[in-house]
């Protein structure tokens, strides 16, 4: 588990009467999120000494990031939360 604490945000002119940001010097509070992440190892996979093989998925609940008004990037804080929706992976890792 991952949490991210809550973030404010200030409004400004631009988004002012929106939900959330009545006046330009109100303050928006974009909520704190918990992501879910699952991994499995399989350490020296197929015999081989060092290997490491993973398979995870991170966010297995498809938590969305909460709305953020200011930011110009699809509406969400891509420095704070992760991408909205799943993220599958494979890994190795050899030692040797």
């Amino acid at each position: 588990m991952r949490y991210i604490s809550a973030v404010e945000e200030a409004c400004n002119a631009d988004i002012e009467g929106l939900p959330g940001c009545p006046t330009a010097a109100s303050l928006h509070k974009l909520g704190g999120t918990t992501y879910h992440d699952a991994q499995v190892s399989w350490n020296n996979a197929f015999a081989a000494d060092g290997m490491k093989l993973s398979i995870g998925l991170n966010n297995v609940f498809a938590k969305d990031p909460p709305i953020c008004l200011t930011c110009s990037l699809n509406g969400y804080d891509a420095a704070t939360y992760d991408l909205p929706g799943r993220f599958w992976y494979i890994s190795m890792d050899y030692k040797f």
